[in-house]
């Protein structure tokens, strides 16, 4: 059965001629390439060989953090195709280059470790050939130490790329960290035109969360990764890319974009932070608290809106559990303002809650840690108390749409209706300083909310209500979790 000649089928026809699956790759939820099931993986199998040519992947989510010595970086982009093969090369004696990641492989690639291994020792081999054709200057083949990598799949042939942007702080002593990541979305709403410009505004502003949730907010710069059919698209996206960036205050930098002529929008940016980086997670202990920034879930309406679009049967038990088209637009309509938002307030308040560089943190002060829970919601904190083998209790579970959320997960429509649009983030810190912090934020016009506390540093698990369970739907993302019983 043919679907229905609405705007809205139209608009999603484009997005799957131009390689994209707007039905499945809800907001860019599920392009980026899962980390724990494939990147990490695949980057283990890759590293001895990754080694032989002087490569070291520092830490995958990045941002990576470059020495700050009072000038902006010097950023060279080196655009490879991972489809082609390349020799590997034994590493040139030299200071090693930083470099952050931008890629999009195919989906054997995206879905398997062996496949992104393979993938990017191709695409590494291939970077001095690639910069020897693009005329830049310098040794590409001195060791390299990737800060930043960000990965996507795609199940178009001939739409695979590697950018990687080679980062040089210059000389001079170290004032602070350049915070520099690379980041795709580029679905944010498959009602709309692909190329109406919130796409291009949501992209940027899922750029820019992860250097944001880190207090970074000042010398923000933008080198665009942008890909369309023709000329006249790759055009309008880079116009609308540079509205969005002189809208928020970023500078935008010429880069050679990935030249597939298949549809993709992404950034890399960078900033510089003169704080103390709230990113030493050891600093966390028992008895500090954990605020979130605003609500979890805020992204659930336009997941419902959307799917309720390309089915009538689940449009009606939409209309029965009350929520009708217009409500969900309405609903919509505040997503895409999340989306779309770099929350620079929310940056400013962590910076001025960290001590500068190099200068002792006063615990009743200071926050301790920040996390980033971008399109993830409490699986992110999940995540982080899993990684940084911390025992958190999470006593409150404010949905910003909890009836929405429920329902799409018991709808089967997603994995975890907890997941927030970009910018949304959880600080630690002890009850002193999380009070500050919480006026302040308040002060800016946000919607702070203390959740939870760390109990123990060496539980590795979040204790959570177990309403928890309505919300995320799969088991693989719980694990971790022990439900508390209600009291």
């Amino acid at each position: 059965m043919e679907p229905p000649d609405t705007p809205f089928w139209r608009n999603v026809e484009r997005f799957r001629a131009m390689g994209l699956d707007p039905l499945r790759w809800i907001a860019g939820c599920s392009v980026a390439v899962d980390d724990e099931l494939v990147l990490y993986p695949g980057l283990s199998a890759a590293r001895p060989a990754l080694e032989g040519m002087g490569v070291t992947v520092d830490s995958p989510a990045g941002p990576a953090s470059v020495d700050y010595r009072g000038e902006p970086l010097a950023v060279e982009r080196v655009i490879v195709d991972p489809d082609v093969e390349a020799a590997p090369y034994a590493a040139h004696r030299g200071n090693p280059r930083w470099a952050s990641v931008l890629a999009r492989v195919d989906r054997p690639a995206g879905d398997d470790p062996r496949g992104f291994a393979e993938a990017i020792l191709r695409a590494m081999a291939g970077v001095p050939r690639e910069a020897a054709r693009a005329g830049l200057q310098g040794r590409f083949d001195r060791p390299t130490v990737v800060g930043s990598l960000e990965a996507h799949a795609t199940a178009r042939s001939g739409a695979s790329f590697f950018a990687f942007d080679f980062c040089d702080p210059g000389s001079g002593p170290t004032r602070g960290r350049s915070l520099v990541k690379g980041q795709g979305l580029e679905v944010t709403d498959a009602a709309l035109d692909p190329f109406d410009p919130l796409h291009v505004r949501g992209a940027l502003a899922a750029a820019l969360a992860p250097l944001t949730a880190l207090g970074c907010w000042q010398g923000l710069r933008a080198w665009p990764v942008l890909d369309a059919p023709t000329q006249r698209e790759r055009s309008a996206l880079r116009g609308s890319f540079d509205a969005a960036a002189r809208a928020v205050g970023v500078h935008v930098e010429d880069a050679p974009g990935p030249g597939t002529g298949a549809l993709f929008i992404g950034a890399t940016v960078a900033g510089v932070a003169e704080h103390d980086l709230p990113n030493r997670h050891q600093d966390v202990a028992e008895g500090m608290e954990v605020l979130i920034t605003r609500p979890f879930g805020d992204l659930a309406p336009l997941l419902v809106r959307l799917m309720a679009m390309s089915e009538e049967e689940l449009m009606g038990r939409a209309e029965q559990a009350g929520f009708g088209s217009s409500e969900l637009e309405r609903l919509a309509s505040e997503t895409h303002r999340a989306l779309t938002t770099p929350d620079l307030a929310v940056a400013r308040a962590i910076a001025d809650h960290r001590p500068p560089q190099g200068e002792p943190i006063d615990p009743a002060r200071h926050i301790a840690a920040t996390v980033d829970l971008s399109l993830e919601g409490v699986v992110g904190l999940i995540r982080f108390a899993r990684r940084w083998g911390v025992a958190i209790r999470l006593d409150e579970l404010p949905l910003a749409h909890a009836a929405l959320s429920r329902f799409a997960t018991a709808e089967f429509l997603t994995d975890n209706a907890t997941a927030n649009a970009p910018g949304a983030v959880a600080v630690v810190g002890y009850p002193t300083a999380m009070e500050q912090v919480e006026g302040d934020l308040e002060a800016a016009g946000t919607s702070p909310l203390r959740v939870g506390e760390v109990t123990d540093t060496g539980g590795a698990v979040l204790a959570a209500p177990q309403a928890l369970r309505e919300f995320v739907g799969a088991r693989r993302l719980l694990e971790g979790v022990a439900f508390m019983r209600a009291p």
